[in-house]
């Protein structure tokens, strides 16, 4: 059967079309894809930009906690008349013990505070100071061993905020080979009735509730644990969090404290029960 002019055109056209369709859906389908890979690598280094971004506050928030520590005591104006103190002359939080010296066997700067109120839980207060902190400086003072040297640091802050009177100690504390351990201790009390100030009590003041805080500790560990991960992959030895440990649900915190404007810090620091100087503070 033989195709007349007409019909074999015909058939040509559509064979062309065909043709410019299908390179037309092959670059558009190439272009896609490869506009896909784009978006999902933008996507990466946004996320890495905001993991990063987060990471950076983090440190922020540590440094800025840290430089808290002046060896100070502001009562924001508080009328301490009525505080039952072990010492009249002395502030409601002092200095008592300011020692600084360095020999080969140590390197000692310290700073440990008293709290000057006359009751038990106070009492108590003052002699963990002197377990965790003092002594550790007895014994860095009879250190002989000069390959093995010690070195020492203790500062501290207190304020006072809605009668609450917070005081944290800090010390950085390394024994020869050993890694530096960075320890903190807090005390929170009620001047008003002489009792322990709880985690909870300080969110009722606030108007905070346990979800929200929970919701912003959950998010920054998760962040630090993956950054973590990252700088492990790459090699180095770093102090990995357990973010399904149950310490970092905020009614099992017990080291915390009201800063110099109210804000609350909730502190992990892991030098406390292990040989690191890594913490982390959230501030609420």
């Amino acid at each position: 059967m033989k195709i007349n002019n007409t019909v074999r055109y015909i058939l040509y056209g559509v064979i062309v079309a065909i043709c410019i369709i299908a390179i037309f859906v092959g670059v558009y389908a190439l272009e896609f894809r490869v506009s896909g890979q784009k978006n999902i690598a933008g996507s990466n280094a946004i996320n890495e930009n905001e993991t990063a971004e987060e990471v950076n506050s983090e440190m922020k928030v540590v440094n800025d906690f840290k430089a808290l520590f002046n060896n100070s005591f502001s009562s924001s104006n508080y009328d301490s008349s009525k505080i039952k103190k072990m010492y009249d002359d002395k502030d409601i939080v002092y200095n008592a013990a300011s020692l600084k010296e360095k020999k080969d066997e140590y390197d000692i700067d310290v700073n440990i505070p008293l709290i000057n109120i006359n009751s038990d839980l106070v009492n108590k207060y003052n002699d963990n100071t002197q377990k965790v902190f003092a002594d550790q400086v007895n014994l860095a003072l009879k250190n002989e061993d000069s390959t093995e040297p010690i070195i020492c640091s203790i500062s501290y802050t207190a304020y006072i905020n809605n009668n609450i009177l917070s005081v944290a100690i800090m010390e950085n504390y390394k024994s020869g080979k050993l890694p530096q351990r960075l320890i903190v201790q807090t005390y929170n009390y009620n001047l008003d009735t002489g009792e322990e100030v709880t985690i909870n009590d300080v969110m009722a003041s606030r108007g905070v509730d346990s979800t929200s805080v929970n919701k912003k500790i959950n998010s920054t560990i998760k962040t630090l644990a993956e950054d973590d991960n990252t700088i492990a992959d790459s090699g180095y030895n770093v102090y990995k969090r357990d973010i399904s440990s149950d310490i970092y649900d905020v009614k099992n915190v017990k080291t915390f404290m009201q800063g110099p404007d109210g804000e609350l810090y909730i502190i992990y620091p892991y030098g406390n029960t292990a040989n690191t100087s890594e913490i982390d503070v959230i501030k609420i």
